[in-house]
């Protein structure tokens, strides 16, 4: 390259002015940054766990106090092996002190590396002024000693001076570390049996310093790792192991093969052979032609234990291509060798092998690199190499140009196995002593790349490509790559084409032809020793600067810079205020202001402008600045931010907002508004004002401000407010719709929406805001059906999704039922069993066997009731629709009762196992058990009943009675909540007595009465006497005089009978009978709307109904039930006692057909007879 002094002085002074102009002269008085890199490592390649570590410390005032430095960097590759340090190169330069720290199993080499490295030698500590600099610790493992103890008696024994051997044969210490590795000496002392064990020597006596130490004791010297090569070739493998055996009471013949050097990566010299031993089975020691003294490639055994006097014959057997020749020792000459054990032994057995020498010369004007496949390298600089290798072997040779070099050919390339002779690859056999000559010759076009004012430890790919191709070549190709060089025909035209990457630009070439304007291709002329030189240079550094009681972020496009002076947005969000651009374009940046939080309050700002000695008026004024990259190598651009009061409008529902001032025009419908609408007031001006205007949209209503602002607002729609800090307004309008529910059809139900209003019924028309979305759920009274919505996204189930975005008719439709409870399941005790009176006509046997509890519900939800009987030693079983039979359980309960707990229509059975079990269980298809946090060890139950207290409309809920542990309530599967009474249940039934949505409970408490708790959970007393029984019925539902709540039914016992009491009548207790019963239920038997009541007065009397009025519809002729001169029948249903009566519609048959006339009977019960049974005058006065 040329070189013009005056030129570059020129340059220079230049630069010195413009940097002046640009930056001023505080430019020269930049921070220094040093970059330190470190790297420890074992001196192994195959990366072994180890712990090694080198850390830093920082002398920063050079007053000789050092402060702990980030680096800790560990062998094992992780930890931190970077730092870089700071300081102003007008003080002291800090002093650095790097430590490296072998772990317990290694020890420090020395200090290693190449290129800018200041460290070397075998101190762990390196202390350098501050300079930038890449550093390597090479750490070795430490060695390890292992003892073997072999002969007859069990108290042989070997100690050691240092470490911790106590070894026995078979047992004791026989392995230590010794991991300092700095050479210790580790004296063995053999010490026989007393009992008549005799030490005869040491396995391996070349391990001893001692040059014959027979039987006294062995002195073994540890490897010294520091006295190893920083590299060793070959690499350590990992930890050295040094072992030693102790000979007791027998003698060890051994046998040594040749003293070849062990060089894996040399040429293969070693001879293949085996030597055997009789008696046989003892030495066995083979070799293959691979490694000498390798396990892998060695075979059988080389050492063996005799007993005194023992005669051995050795005998050797040279493989192909080995000779044998002879033995050294005790034996000699080349036939066997025969020994008598009387000492230990080592016998040489010696084998050679033909060897073939080749040289490789070099020829030629260029250089380059000759190596074979074993590792044997002819360096550029070197003219001629020898090496040997067994006769027969194949060697493969490569030659390799340095750069700038090409390979011409070999000479005698009759020897190279069929390639050619041009190909820089050639095979070789080496039958005999052969001399090959490679001839290399300068390149005719080289190119080398030049990164100007670029640090040197960066690696930047900057690219130099050729056509014809040839040439491709990078910053990083080396002087064997061939990439940067190519021998073309003399005279030809090359176009070279400069690439830079990264943040470089190309700058010119070292061809003056090709520098007439700066310009990235150059056409040449290849010619032998052609160098071409490419330079490169970094880009224009651009830097963005924030300023100004505001904040703010200046984005950049090309991207590159995101500068903000705020608090990131999101987490470990970065401000990059800097980046390097080519100077051939233009940067876009944009500035936006942002908002802050001082703690108290959020703070708005607005951007003022920009600011650059190098812009001029080039962006006065406007938010997105336009920058030639060509104006300086280092642009500094200043963005300047303002804080203000900033108003945030924002609408809810369907309007508008405006200002006056004018700025504020924010509208629900525009999605640009969906953030809110701002406007920016001066922050010099706090008593500026703005007036705010609602604006609703046809349909709708303004409802008011919100906001921080929200209490400057008063009066009118109209706010007016003064700003003086930043505020918030919102503005909310209202669309009202109405949703209207219509029911129909034979049925009867109710309609409920949530959010409520919706009480329908009562309320069937409410208004719901613009967008509400409102359910509707349906509720089916007895003996009704809902069969469907008129929405026609509603088509199934009992609830419907409204979205209220216009006005609404929903239709809800509800079909009557004709089904009715009209079966009575008595169970008559033993021998009779369990029968069914079905449809108020017919008696059926239902299972000859009395069960200990009975009880009936639909827990299969197919509208048919299913029977549940305990069978005690049979356990649960229930009778499905009649016909089938299902085993639930095999346990039998205290007690159980069913109940629609979900509102699907579907019954669930709960059930109480007794004391065995701390909770009962319900089942649904599964069993799962019932747990009240309240009572976390379990509930005791005394009793239960089932009914709708909560009012959910179609769940029931479960009231469990705790005795003296209270009362409590199971509601929606998952809610529980006490019903607080000092008293202790005796009976209780659930009954809706008053007509509302939910029912009530009725609780006898003994000796304190019968109370009643009502909706609003108030309780109140209904009589100061206790019950023998109560049910709840409504017996004239379907009367003239319609009254749709229920009446409680009492068995005040045998001095008072049952009666009958009405909440909210003028008359509210009547008198059904005198007598007592032993129990009572309830079922429409003849399917007139009414209930009837089914009672059991015991023994003779048997099993009664009382009936009211046969007209189902009920007419202007008829009395209600209560009425006086209301018919009221008595018909006795069986004479026979019940042990249990249960109610339902076990069969689905909706409506009892007339009863043939003179129907044979069907049962053996009704065969029992009613002839000569007198009814009881009480009754028949009734």
């Amino acid at each position: 390259m040329k070189t013009n002094i005056g030129e570059s002085c020129i340059r220079f002074m230049r630069y010195l002015l413009i940097s002046l102009f640009i930056f001023g002269s505080s430019a020269f008085a930049d921070p220094v940054n040093t970059l330190i890199k470190v790297k420890a490592n074992v001196g192994e390649a195959s990366g072994q766990d180890t712990s090694n570590s080198v850390t830093s410390e920082i002398d920063g005032d050079v007053d000789g106090t050092f402060d702990p430095g980030i680096i800790d960097c560990l062998s094992n590759g992780s930890g931190t092996c970077k730092e870089t340090i700071t300081y102003d190169d007008s003080n002291s330069t800090p002093i650095v002190r790097l430590t490296a720290t072998p772990d317990a199993n290694s020890v420090f080499v020395r200090w290693t590396g190449g290129g800018a490295t200041v460290c070397g030698g075998t101190d762990p500590l390196c202390s350098f002024e501050t300079v930038t600099t890449s550093e390597r610790a090479r750490f070795n493992y430490a060695a390890k000693f292992s003892l073997e103890v072999l002969g007859s008696y069990s108290g042989n024994n070997v100690t050691s001076n240092v470490g911790g051997i106590d070894c026995y044969e078979g047992s004791g210490v026989c392995e230590e570390n010794y991991p300092q590795g700095d050479g210790d000496q580790v004296i063995l002392t053999a010490i026989p049996d007393p009992n008549g064990g005799v030490f005869t020597g040491w396995g391996d006596p070349s391990l001893c310093v001692e040059p014959n130490p027979g039987t006294g004791p062995c002195t073994i010297e540890m490897p010294r790792w520091q006295d190893m090569e920083p590299d060793p070739d070959p690499p350590v493998a990992g930890p050295t192991t040094v072992a030693q055996r102790a000979i007791f009471d027998s003698f060890q013949l051994t046998v040594n093969r040749n003293p070849v050097p062990l060089n894996p990566l040399a040429p293969p010299k070693n001879p293949s052979y085996i030597v055997t031993s009789e008696p046989a089975g003892g030495i066995v020691c083979a070799q293959d032609s691979s490694w000498p003294g390798d396990p892998k490639h060695d075979d059988g055994d080389c050492n063996e234990i005799y007993a005194p006097g023992t005669k051995v014959i050795l005998t050797a057997t040279p493989n192909a291509g080995t000779t044998f020749s002879g033995w050294g020792g005790p034996c000699s000459g080349t036939g066997t060798c025969t020994v008598t054990m009387s000492q230990n032994l080592t016998v040489m057995a010696i084998f050679a092998t033909d060897e073939k020498k080749l040289t490789v010369v070099k020829d030629g004007d260029g250089k380059g690199l000759v190596k074979d496949n074993y590792e044997m390298k002819c360096q550029p600089d070197e003219t001629s190499c020898e090496e040997s290798y067994p006769a027969g072997s194949p060697v493969i040779l490569t030659a390799k140009p340095t750069k700038g070099s090409h390979f011409i050919k070999w000479f005698d390339a009759f020897h190279c196995n069929g390639n050619d002779e041009e190909e820089p690859v050639c095979e070789v056999k080496m039958n005999n002593d052969l001399e090959m000559t490679a001839t290399f010759g300068l390149s005719t076009l080289t190119v080398n790349i030049d990164n100007l004012d670029e640090d040197p430890n960066v690696l930047v790919d900057n690219r130099v490509i050729s056509a014809p191709i040839g040439i491709d070549c990078t910053s990083s190709s080396t002087q064997y790559s061939g990439e940067c060089d190519d021998n073309y025909n003399p005279g030809t035209k090359v176009k070279l084409t400069a690439i830079p990457v990264g943040n470089h630009i190309f700058t010119g070439w070292s061809v003056d032809s090709c520098n007439v304007e700066p310009k990235k291709e150059c056409t040449v002329t290849a010619a032998t020793g052609l160098t071409v030189t490419a330079s490169f240079a970094p880009r224009t550094k651009l830097e963005v600067t924030l300023s100004g009681s505001g904040t703010g972020k200046v984005t950049s496009s090309p991207p590159g810079i995101s500068c903000h002076n705020e608090p990131p947005s999101i987490p470990n969000e970065t401000s990059d205020c800097k980046n390097n651009y080519p100077k051939n374009i233009f940067v876009t940046l944009t500035a936006k202001a942002t908002s802050s939080w001082d703690g108290l309050t959020a703070k708005a700002s607005k951007f003022v402008g920009w600011q650059g000695t190098v812009l001029g008026g080039l962006c006065a004024g406007q938010l997105i600045c336009e920058v030639p990259m060509d104006l300086a190598n280092s642009i500094i651009i200043d963005a300047e931010f303002e804080e203000v009061n900033q108003l945030t409008v924002s609408v809810m529902g369907a309007g508008n907002v405006t200002s006056v001032p004018a700025g504020i025009d924010c509208n629900s419908g525009d999605p640009a508004d969906s953030e809110g609408c701002f406007e920016d007031y001066d922050i010099t001006d706090p008593a500026a004002t703005v007036t705010a205007t609602p604006d609703p949209s046809s349909g709708a209503a303004f409802t008011g401000w919100s906001g921080t602002a929200s209490n400057q607002c008063t009066g009118s729609n109209v706010c007016e407010l003064t700003m003086d800090a930043s505020y918030t307004l919102r503005a909310t309008f209202h669309v009202q719709n109405t949703l209207t529910v219509e029911r129909i059809g034979t049925g009867d139900g109710r309609v409920t929406s949530d959010p409520a209003g919706i009480q329908c019924g009562t309320n069937c028309d409410e208004d719901f805001a613009l967008g509400t979305t409102v359910t509707l759920t349906a509720t089916t009274y007895a003996g009704s059906l809902f069969t469907g919505w008129s929405e026609e996204t509603c088509q199934t189930g009992t609830t419907c999704v409204v979205e209220m975005d216009d006005h609404k008719t929903v239709t809800a439709t509800f079909k009557a039922l004709d089904i009715c409870i009209n079966d009575v399941v008595i169970d008559f005790g033993d021998p009779h069993g369990i029968w069914g009176w079905l449809n108020n006509k017919d008696w059926d046997q239902i299972h000859p066997l009395s069960p200990a509890h009975q009880e009936i519900g639909d827990i299969d939800g197919t509208g048919i009731d299913d029977l549940i009987l305990d069978f005690s030693g049979y356990g649960l079983w229930t009778l499905k629709n009649f016909y089938t039979w299902m085993h639930l359980h095999s346990l039998s309960v205290e007690g159980m009762i069913t109940g629609d707990l979900n509102g699907d229509g579907r019954d669930e059975a709960i059930f109480d196992f007794g004391p065995g079990f701390p909770n009962p269980w319900v089942y649904y298809s599964q069993w799962n058990e019932i747990q009240n946090p309240n009572f976390p060890s379990g509930m005791s139950v005394e009793s239960m009943v089932a009914g709708d207290i909560m009012g959910d409309t179609t769940k029931d809920d479960v009231v469990f009675n705790l005795g003296a542990a209270g009362i409590e309530v199971w509601n929606d599967h998952d809610t529980w909540f006490p019903i607080f009474n000092p008293n202790t249940p005796e009976i209780m039934v659930i009954g809706n007595l008053t007509g509302n949505v939910n029912d009530e409970l009725v609780i006898d408490f003994g000796d304190a009465g019968i109370w009643i708790r009502w909706s609003a959970f108030t309780w109140e007393l209904v009589h100061s006497l206790t019950a023998e029984n109560m049910v709840i019925a409504n017996m004239d539902r379907q009367a003239v005089y319609l009254l749709n709540n229920d009446e409680l039914i009492v068995d005040f016992g045998d001095r008072y009978g049952i009666w009958s009491w009405r909440p909210n009548t003028a008359n509210g207790w009547m008198r059904l009978h005198p007598l007592s019963a032993d129990s009572m239920v309830v079922a429409d038997l003849n399917c007139d709307g009414n209930d009837d009541l089914i009672i059991d007065f015991g023994s003779p009397n048997g099993i009664w109904t009382l009936m009211g009025s046969p007209n189902p519809l009920g007419d202007a002729t008829e009395l209600g039930f209560y009425e006086p001169g209301a018919k009221r029948r008595w018909k006795q249903l069986h004479p026979l006692s019940a042990e249990e009566m249960a109610t339902g519609n076990i069969d689905g048959v909706d409506t009892p057909p007339a009863p043939p006339e003179d129907a044979p009977s069907s049962s053996a019960i009704s065969d029992a007879g009613t002839a000569g049974v007198s009814i009881p005058a009480p009754i028949a006065n009734q």
